[in-house]
């Protein structure tokens, strides 16, 4: 599984940081189990404080202390955990989140022999702030800066990138545009990982205390577009069903999740197929505000 998650490693240790970059692309999505079951089509919209580096300014519409824990296996072998906070006092809203990644029992090899050299493990920490404005009633921005830290073996390669966002709320809809991981180091000597995004959503009664929210996003990065829909069923605002597809993902296509929220308290559950014997993804996600 290992093998086939990373392709083949070389013993460069530039080429090995390089390799971790990409994997940590993997984890720098989809963190949160409410966006992750909806293929991430609400990424940029999400209202949750564990979505601060896809886009600040959604913060802005909280009106109470946040907290979210998130935790989770992706593909088989890399295990994440995240946690953040947000709050908001008048029309300014601050947030930090603090996260932690491992793959433990790499295999090493040097080509062209293929036969293994050992094990390592590789670790990515990630710390991110953001602050949000509340221009009015209809409309937020916001701005982040994210630290990240790839140690791998002796090697430990750091970035420090930056972000901004727009959050607009009309009624039942939702708008979002997220331009982020600007200033991105040539050190890891891959392209920029600049990622724009943009999303919409919308809440549409069905009547019988059922609430059916479609969404959709369209993400531009690493020279490529990506696009993803989702659907979120509701229940009297208790119970969520969700499902979504990646749209020119060669990775994942079908994604699926459950949420219950009481009161002040929620609990989102995801699950993503990979393809190419990749494994799968599960994330959970816990929230809860103070008044």
């Amino acid at each position: 599984m290992k093998i086939l998650f990373f392709g083949f490693i070389i013993l460069f240790n530039q080429c090995l940081l390089s390799v971790v970059s990409q994997a940590s692309l993997l984890l720098s999505k989809e963190t949160n189990a409410a966006s992750a079951a909806v293929a991430e089509a609400n990424g940029i919209l999400l209202q949750s404080p564990s979505t601060i580096l896809s886009n600040p300014s959604v913060i802005s519409f909280d009106s109470t202390f946040q907290c979210n824990f998130d935790f989770g296996k992706k593909a088989g072998d890399l295990k994440f955990t995240s946690i953040a906070f947000s709050y908001r006092f008048g029309k300014i809203a601050c947030g930090a989140l603090i996260s932690n990644a491992t793959i433990d029992g790499l295999e090493r090899r040097e080509f062209p022999t293929t036969l293994p050299m050992g094990i390592f493990n590789a670790r990515e920490y990630r710390f991110g702030s953001a602050i949000g404005y509340l221009i009015n009633d209809n409309l937020s921005i916001g701005v982040n800066i994210r630290h990240t830290v790839d140690r791998i073996l002796d090697d430990e390669q750091k970035s420090t990138t930056f972000g901004t966002g727009l959050f607009s709320k009309v009624h039942n809809w939702k708008l979002g545009f997220s331009i982020q991981e600007i200033g991105a180091p040539s050190s890891r000597n891959q392209k920029s990982t600049i990622n724009s995004e943009f999303a919409t959503q919308t809440e549409l009664p069905l009547g019988l205390g059922l609430i059916f929210t479609p969404s959709a996003k369209v993400n531009y990065r690493l020279q490529k577009v990506y696009s993803s829909i989702g659907t979120d069923l509701q229940l009297l605002h208790l119970l969520s069903v969700r499902t979504g597809y990646y749209i020119g993902n060669d990775s994942k296509s079908f994604s699926y999740g459950i949420g219950v929220k009481w009161k002040k308290y929620s609990f989102d559950w995801s699950f993503t197929p990979y393809e190419n014997n990749l494994g799968t993804s599960t994330i959970v996600s816990l929230m809860m505000q103070l008044p």
